[in-house]
């Protein structure tokens, strides 16, 4: 029994520092600095008078970007997040294109600033937009979480090593209380 509280204890911590890392690195946050609270931003991308739809829109706060695709009626959603700096200033691009409007990032709780975009030049015919259909909600930029080789073959993010932790508390892993320490040792480098 002792070892299970253990064991318990050992995966709040790991998870509660995973979470961390998680957080960090979704956020794009360069050196895993906490991010502010958001500033959210919501509108229409345009040109030339015509909404632009399925376009990638960034907003550049700080050399950190984050984007959203602006969804079938030229409407995109999308948060900012400071991450350790005093920066204020943010641009905004469609399709790479630099928006003519700017923005002072306002950490806050309340409901995103209305910011149109409009672009003076065209997007270009390749590239700049988005492969999938157009969505709305954006998130920040996502960066590929660090992995770990774990033996010869098996190489693990730290998503994964989340879900082997919490599949073997649910009961659902094949895996011994050893195998997912080892994992864990594994994936810290210990």
């Amino acid at each position: 029994m002792k070892n299970l509280l253990k064991i318990g204890v050992i995966y709040a911590i790991i998870l509660s520092l995973v979470s961390f890392i998680v957080v960090a690195v979704e956020l794009n946050c360069p050196g895993g600095a906490i991010p502010d609270s958001p500033h959210g931003f919501r509108g229409y991308a345009k040109y030339s008078g015509s909404v632009l739809t399925s376009k990638t829109v960034t907003a550049t706060l700080n050399g950190a970007d984050f984007s959203a695709t602006t969804d079938s009626n030229g409407f995109y959603s999308l948060e900012v997040f400071r991450c350790g700096s005093s920066a204020t200033s943010i641009t905004f691009a469609v399709c790479t294109r630099s928006a003519t409007e700017t923005a002072t990032f306002a950490s806050s709780d309340s409901a995103a600033t209305q910011q149109n975009l409009t672009i003076t030049s065209a997007c270009p015919t390749s590239g700049g937009g988005s492969s999938g259909g157009g969505g709305s909600g954006g998130t920040p930029t996502v960066v590929t979480p660090p992995s770990v080789e774990i033996g010869a073959v098996v190489e693990m993010t730290a998503f994964e090593l989340i879900d082997e932790i919490r599949d073997f508390f649910s009961g659902t892993s094949s895996k011994s209380a050893f195998d997912i320490i080892d994992l864990i040792r594994a994936f810290y480098g210990g």
